[in-house]
């Protein structure tokens, strides 16, 4: 009975980080909660709301959207005007992308290029 419950505990806790993650929040904190709250704790990690910042963080981070330069709003990685502004975005698909860069830093070379009108 013991082994079932133990298996049963680290299944929850590592369910409770990817949901965390899917929803934009800390997977050490969901982690934590759910190691030493068990099911009560993945409860709470499943009733979080989601946070839109840390989605929207997570994508940026991901490479799959972007942040258009005039109106800071989150756009596909792909995107060519800004569906928001209607202001064009630099092409990124000629761009080579560091992993170990920032999208910020990325973006301010791209500002940098001559490639980039405003």
């Amino acid at each position: 009975m013991e082994p079932l419950i133990i298996i049963t505990w680290i299944i929850l806790v590592f369910a409770g980080g990817f949901i965390a993650e899917e929803k934009g929040h800390s997977v050490g904190s969901a982690i934590g909660l759910c190691l030493f709250f068990g099911p009560i704790g993945f409860i709470i990690v499943l009733a979080r709301p989601v946070n839109v910042d840390g989605v929207e963080n997570n994508l940026i981070k991901s490479y799959k959207r972007k942040k258009c330069m005039h109106c800071s709003e989150v756009v596909k990685w792909e995107a060519k005007i800004c569906k928001w502004c209607g202001n064009s975005l630099p092409a990124t698909d000629k761009i080579k992308t560091n992993p170990e860069k920032r999208p910020d830093e990325i973006m301010e070379e791209i500002k940098a290029s001559k490639k980039f009108k405003e």
